[in-house]
């Protein structure tokens, strides 16, 4: 009764010790790899943007999105679940949208959506990933941090280059590699 066997030591090793190592992992550095920053939404539209990306595991999600599409799938799990044959057919199609929304959740914070994953590792995998979820896109962390550490100078530079960008007048590659210099001082 007292003693501990290999397989209690993996299982601890599994629980414990493989989401730490994925904690531990910090998101690559630089631009988010994933595509555009995901839009806000307000409830109807992150509904129908639930539905219509049923199969879609790339992009990116904003939060707004993310939340209020599980606040929905969990309102309205709360009344199915009265009837057990309905609650079975909402589980089954609310599955794929729910797993794609989760992986473009976490591309929106430049993580690759196979960390959803570690929500198995009960309980603190489970928690990172939830954390993960409320993380702030890559770039507005990053112009968060320079808008408080560098002054306006590097803010006015980064709007004049959006406006050139969204005229034409700068291609994405070259917004992005100006922005990362403007970034790194």
């Amino acid at each position: 009764m007292g003693s501990l066997s290999i397989w209690h030591i993996l299982v601890v090793l599994f629980f414990v010790g493989l989401p730490i190592i994925f904690i531990v992992m910090k998101p690559p550095e630089g631009p988010n790899r994933f595509g555009e920053v995901g839009r806000p939404m307000d409830f109807g539209q992150a509904i129908s943007a639930y539905f219509s990306n049923y199969f879609n595991f790339s992009g990116r999600a904003s939060r707004s999105e993310f939340w209020w599409a599980i606040l929905f799938t969990f309102l309205v799990g709360l009344v199915v679940s009265l009837i057990p044959i309905v609650n079975m057919l909402w589980s089954l199609g609310t599955f794929f949208p729910s797993i794609s929304l989760a992986t473009r959740r976490l591309h929106d914070t430049n993580r690759s959506g196979w960390l959803q994953l570690l929500a198995i590792c009960f309980p603190i995998g489970t928690i990172a990933v939830i954390v993960w979820y409320c993380f702030a896109p890559k770039e507005i962390d990053q112009l968060t941090t320079l808008a408080f550490n560098s002054g306006s100078a590097d803010l006015d530079r980064l709007e004049r280059l959006n406006a050139l960008r969204a005229s034409g007048a700068v291609t994405d590659e070259e917004f992005e590699a100006q922005k990362r210099l403007i970034l790194k001082r």
